[in-house]
């Protein structure tokens, strides 16, 4: 009994229990049934990054073209997360004009702060709001949802009014 409970701490304090355990949450529910699979073939890991990567880039040169370009049809935003779907070319582009009108932003993704996981990607940044009076930051994390061609089906934010904070430095 002593070797088992030796065995099983080791194995604790090494991390591939907690593996085991979170494994079937990760790739399913928490009854171990696996997610369903992609209507196609899953994206590799380099592409889905470079989606993160364009989105980044169309805030950075406010490029409202790429910025819709990323998007399915049909794919949606909601930002934050709660809030009613923006959904269609037209409301994706209105909603990047609203975006960028308040003035000068930047996304600053957080060091290895992507995360891929099949189609899906999460990703955390800091937004840095340079327009008005006083700049302002919010931390971000958001999500998409990729169909097989590497668009985005799927966008949510994750933030709150609450998450406000004056720029510093």
């Amino acid at each position: 009994m002593k070797t088992v409970v030796r065995s099983f701490r080791r194995v604790c304090a090494s991390g591939v229990a907690l593996a085991a355990l979170l494994l079937p949450l990760a790739c399913g529910d928490a009854a171990g049934t696996s997610s369903p699979v992609p209507d196609g073939p899953v994206l590799p890991a380099e592409q889905v990054r470079a989606v993160v990567d364009a989105y980044v880039r169309a805030f950075a040169a406010k490029d409202r073209a790429l910025y819709v370009s990323l998007f399915a049809d049909g794919g949606t935003v909601e930002d934050p997360i709660g809030s009613p779907p923006v959904a269609g070319r037209e409301a994706l582009g209105a909603f990047f004009d609203a975006a960028t009108a308040a003035g000068p932003l930047t996304l600053e993704l957080a060091p290895d702060g992507v995360r891929v996981a099949g189609n899906h990607v999460a990703f955390a940044f800091t937004l840095h709001l340079d327009g008005g009076p006083l700049p302002l930051v919010l931390p971000v994390i958001d999500t998409f949802d990729l169909d097989p061609d590497g668009r985005i089906r799927a966008m949510r934010a994750y933030w709150s009014p609450a998450d406000f904070r004056p720029a510093t430095g």
